[in-house]
């Protein structure tokens, strides 16, 4: 059998090959294809990804083809790369083709190219529906007034974002309504999808997550206390900010209180590097006097983000939309405390008060109240982690995520 994946970012071997830093997010795809790849089958992998060169360049790694496409900008259509994905698709004859995320309109070009092919799409964030929220429930003219020399001067303001992601999501639901089958996480992308398009046939699957976080587990014992990781918190759906408004309630009750937030950095002493988002942040922790309580904490490689989950005391996921959050399936399957906003198919992954808390996004009160009786529950904290990682050892079990997706692949073979 021959698959085809499209992806939108080089996967670890060829960024080893070329000497790239290897990429810190999408660690499920490449966990998925060294399932597949060891799993003595008879499938042929070709991974095709965008990428900053001058001509079409071709690896042989780890019994897999790479074929790096010229892309100098994943975020608009390219009608040119047409050409070069019916030539690829001419010479590879693949019995599918897998696409990876609808984020980005790059696979558009191949299901443009070669229509009588078939599809099938990995769900991940969907941006049709993502759009509604990209404020995060910001006023208005909070963002208006917030507005930065920096946004203006690159075309950057949060507005221009929240275009150019509608426009993205146009390219999604032709994505999808070109495509028959689809690969999906939670009763809420199956119900985004049936409304873009009926006739898709859906497959449900799990993730194969980090190495890492099958080989570690949390211990109250070694996590600092009082503390709170967030694992993203650079644009406003990722609701850092609603975490910020719950700290000052905990706070009073537990002053040693910090938190940690991973990912881009979005505090600057350059005014060139801020942005309406990260003027709001700061806004946010002088008028709320957090500077003693928030540490950003960079990107991190796997083993970072590890280690920074397990010094947790707690882990929160305050977004105001997701479909299957990764760091919710990380943080529970390392066992730690998990407290998230009940919004997209989170609550597929957490049934409240029995392997995490959940909340509504607009309700901060509620957010601190929840880390509050973490902080305060030793007992009951424990049974949570425990449960947390019980389930998702289950939900994340490579062996049968692989015979999963194996099966999956013969369904579309058959079909």
């Amino acid at each position: 059998m021959k698959v085809v994946w499209i992806v939108n970012f080089l996967l670890p071997d060829v960024c080893e090959k070329l000497d790239l830093p290897k990429p810190v997010l999408g660690g499920w795809i490449y966990s998925q294809l060294k399932a597949i790849n060891e799993s003595n089958n008879s499938i042929e992998l070709f991974v095709i990804a965008p990428f900053k060169c001058g001509k079409v360049e071709t690896y042989h790694l780890n019994n897999v083809t790479y074929i790096l496409i010229p892309c100098t900008n994943n975020m608009i259509y390219q009608e040119k790369l047409e050409h070069q994905f019916k030539k690829i698709n001419d010479t590879i004859n693949p019995d599918f083709v897998h696409i990876h995320g609808t984020e980005y309109p790059f696979s558009l070009a191949y299901i443009n190219a070669c229509p009588s092919v078939k599809y099938a799409v990995s769900l991940q964030g969907l941006l049709s529906n993502y759009v509604k929220y990209y404020y995060g429930g910001i006023k208005f003219m909070k963002l208006i007034f917030n507005t930065s020399i920096r946004d203006i001067a690159r075309n950057d303001t949060i507005f221009d974002q929240k275009k150019r992601m509608l426009k993205r999501s146009i390219y999604e639901k032709e994505i999808l309504k070109k495509s028959k089958y689809v690969l999906g996480y939670t009763f809420y992308d199956k119900s985004i999808t049936y409304a873009i398009n009926s006739e898709l046939k859906y497959f449900k699957i799990n993730d194969i997550l980090r190495d890492e976080f099958y080989n570690n587990f949390w211990v109250h014992e070694n996590c600092i206390p009082y503390s709170i990781f967030i694992s993203q918190g650079h644009y406003p759906i990722k609701g850092l900010h609603k975490m910020i408004l719950a700290l000052p309630t905990i706070i009073k009750k537990f002053p040693k209180t910090m938190l940690y937030v991973s990912g881009v950095k979005i505090i600057s002493k350059y005014a060139w590097n801020i942005n309406a988002y990260s003027n709001y942040i700061n806004e946010l922790i002088y008028k709320l006097k957090l500077e003693n309580n928030i540490n950003f904490v960079g990107v991190l490689n796997p083993s970072q983000m590890c280690e920074q989950f397990l010094k947790a005391n707690v882990y929160v996921n305050p977004s105001c939309i997701e479909n299957s959050p990764n760091s919710v399936c990380e943080a529970q399957l390392l066992g730690v405390p998990c407290v998230a906003s009940n919004v997209g198919g989170t609550d597929d992954l957490i049934t409240n008060g029995v392997n995490g808390y959940l909340y509504r996004f607009e309700e901060d009160e509620i957010l601190a109240l929840r880390i509050i009786d973490f902080f305060s529950d030793l007992d009951n904290t424990r049974r949570i982690s425990n449960n947390a990682r019980e389930l998702a050892l289950v939900r994340h079990n490579k062996i049968n995520n692989t015979k999963n997706i194996l099966s999956i692949y013969n369904d579309i073979l058959k079909d």
